[in-house]
């Protein structure tokens, strides 16, 4: 995964913060100051069921779009997340 950033913050140690696996974006609300994300899996063909919900200001969340689309821009991430895929296939082509 690619985690670059172009601003120095200290980096976030992160033994206590939950991770939780969520593969579709099930719903989402922007308002002028707070804007919500509804998360979650699909645990059956086009059966979706919502597994977290994010309460986030709204500015936080146009600053996290900024940077996935930046990230999603730069010519290095775009050839890890190439050389990922090729692994993969490679992998399961053997």
């Amino acid at each position: 995964m690619t985690t670059k950033t172009n601003h120095s913050e200290p980096k976030v140690e992160l033994t206590n913060a939950p991770l939780v696996y969520v593969d579709s974006l099930m719903g989402l609300a922007v308002g002028p100051f707070v804007s919500k994300l509804i998360l979650g899996v699909e645990e059956q063909p086009q059966k979706h069921v919502p597994s977290l919900q994010i309460s986030i200001p709204t500015n936080a969340l146009h600053d996290l779009a900024k940077h996935i689309i930046a990230l999603l821009h730069d010519p290095e991430a775009q050839k890890n997340l190439a050389k990922g895929h090729k692994d993969f296939q490679d992998s399961i082509a053997e």
